[in-house]
């Protein structure tokens, strides 16, 4: 009845153990013996971790420079128009598409247009402007307003591959506050 055709053949060894070295608590390391072995001298730990990603690096990377890097815009009874000048410090031509606006809290104080609409082309260390317009509507329902202007960027006819967000702060002068309590 025992023959080796019945038996059950089990392919992993009879005893497992997971882990067979004994555990080390964090107290018991020394850093002065490790140092001493390496000889070196300790230095002071830093408050931030600075971690690199291993991403990759492109060939010819997309880069802006704005001038300024932020817009502060006090919006009243007429319409204020704002240059931005951009400037491209690499050495390919980058092509740039102005995007729109990323908060819609901006357009219910004012109507915002840019200028230019379509994608333009930027040399190497050329410079250009883009111009924004704030149109006010008649009675703003927002104080203050933090809007972005989102720019596109990308070599030739490639499709976009960066995209930069300029910070606009605008203030509505038009803007009443509503009354809370009514008069009786």
């Amino acid at each position: 009845m025992d023959s080796p055709q019945s038996e059950i053949i089990n392919p992993l060894p009879p005893i497992l153990c997971n882990n067979p070295r004994q555990k080390v608590d964090p107290e018991k390391i020394s850093l002065r013996k490790i140092c001493k072995e390496k000889n070196e001298v300790p230095q002071t730990l830093e408050t931030g971790v600075k971690v690199k990603p291993n991403e990759p690096v492109p060939l010819y990377p997309l880069d802006i420079n704005c001038l300024p890097d932020h817009l502060c815009l006090e919006v009243d009874e007429e319409a204020v128009i704002c240059k931005l000048r951009l400037q491209n410090p690499g050495d390919r031509t980058i092509y740039i598409k102005c995007c729109g606006f990323w908060d819609e809290a901006g357009r219910l104080g004012a109507s915002w247009w840019c200028y230019p609409h379509t994608r333009f082309r930027l040399a190497p260390g050329l410079t250009c402007l883009l111009y924004i317009k704030a149109t006010p509507k008649v009675d703003p329902p927002i104080p203050y307003a933090n809007v972005s202007l989102q720019l596109a960027s990308a070599h030739l006819r490639d499709d976009f591959v960066a995209i930069y967000m300029i910070p606009i702060f605008v203030k509505f002068s038009q803007y009443v506050a509503p009354c809370l309590m009514a008069e009786g």
